[in-house]
C-alpha cells in the first residue's frame, strides 16, 4: 500500500544515514571488494533503492506517466541478456538515449556524485510532502550519542547530542568499555542491548579512547522530545498534475508488494 511503500521509504533514509554520505553508489560497485568498501557496501540498499526511487519519479516525469523504472528494466531486459552484454563505460549515455537527455545529470549528480538526494522536490511532484525531521509532542529515553564501526572495525561516536556532550563525550571517540564489559565488534550489539533495558537516571560508566588517552564517563538516559525522522505524509491539497504522476506512479507499488511477498 501507499502508507506501506512510504514508512519503509523512511526506513531506508535512516539506514542511509549510518552510512557515509561522501561513499558514491558508483564507489560501492567499484570498490566493495576493499576493506573501506565493505563498511559501505550495505548502503546498496539503503541509498541504492532511494535512487531508484527517485530516478522512477523522474522517467514518469519526463514522460507524461508512460515510462517509470519498471518499463526501462523490461526494456532493458529485451536489448541485453546472457548474450548481449551492456558497456559499463557507456551504460549511462545509453539509458539516457533509450529514456530523455534529462536523464544523464541525474547520474552524474546521485551516482557518480553523493549531491544531496532532492527527496522533497522529487515527491512533491507526486503531492507527497516529505519532512527531515518532525516533533511528535511526546517524550522518549535518550542516550544522546550514536555509534558507527570505522574502518579499523572499532566503534566510533559519530554524533553527539546535548546529553551526551553534557557527559563528556565527543564525534571520534572510540567506545571501549560499559562498565566491567569489554566493548568491541562482537559485543557491541549485546553491550547497548544493556543499554537499551536501562531505565532513565540509571548511571552507566561507558569508556572511550581519544587519541591516546581513556576516559570513563559516567551518563544515563534522559527524557528528551522526540522527534520523528524522514517523515513522508500525502499532501490532501494535491493539484490535479501531481495526482496524475502519481496515479501513474503507484501503478506499479502492487507489483513490488506482490514481489516483496514471495
Amino acid at each position: 500500500s501507499l502508507d506501506e511503500y512510504l514508512s519503509r521509504l523512511s526506513e531506508k533514509m535512516q539506514g542511509d544515514d549510518s552510512f557515509d554520505k561522501n561513499f558514491s553508489l558508483s564507489q560501492i560497485g567499484l570498490e566493495s571488494f576493499s576493506e573501506k568498501g565493505q563498511q559501505q557496501w550495505g548502503n546498496i540498499y539503503q541509498r541504492g533503492a532511494l535512487v531508484a526511487g527517485l530516478l522512477d519519479i523522474k522517467l514518469l516525469e519526463l514522460s507524461d506517466g508512460t515510462q517509470g523504472m519498471r518499463e526501462v528494466l523490461l526494456d532493458l531486459s529485451e536489448r541485453f541478456g546472457p548474450d548481449t552484454s551492456f558497456s559499463e563505460a557507456t551504460f549511462f549515455d545509453d539509458f539516457a538515449a533509450m529514456t530523455h537527455p534529462d536523464v544523464r545529470p541525474f547520474f552524474d549528480a546521485y551516482v557518480r556524485d553523493t549531491q544531496p538526494l532532492p527527496m522533497a522536490d522529487y515527491y512533491a511532484k507526486l503531492g507527497i510532502t516529505y519532512t527531515p525531521e518532525v516533533n511528535t509532542g511526546e517524550q522518549e529515553p535518550a542516550l544522546g550519542l550514536q555509534a558507527g564501526v570505522d574502518e579499523d572495525q572499532q566503534i566510533v561516536i559519530t554524533h553527539v547530542a546535548e546529553i551526551g556532550a553534557a557527559c563528556g563525550f565527543e564525534e571520534g571517540d572510540v567506545i571501549t568499555g560499559l562498565n566491567d564489559m569489554e566493548i568491541t565488534l562482537q559485543t557491541a550489539q549485546q553491550a547497548f542491548g544493556v543499554v537499551e533495558q536501562l531505565d532513565v537516571g540509571e548511571p552507566f560508566d561507558l569508556t572511550i579512547r581519544r587519541g591516546d588517552e581513556e576516559h570513563t564517563y559516567t551518563c544515563a538516559k534522559q527524557l528528551v522530545d522526540q522527534v520523528a525522522t524522514h517523515v513522508f505524509e500525502v499532501n490532501p491539497n494535491a493539484m490535479p498534475e501531481q495526482l496524475a504522476l502519481r496515479a501513474a506512479w503507484a501503478q506499479n507499488l502492487p507489483v513490488v508488494a506482490a514481489e516483496g511477498s514471495n
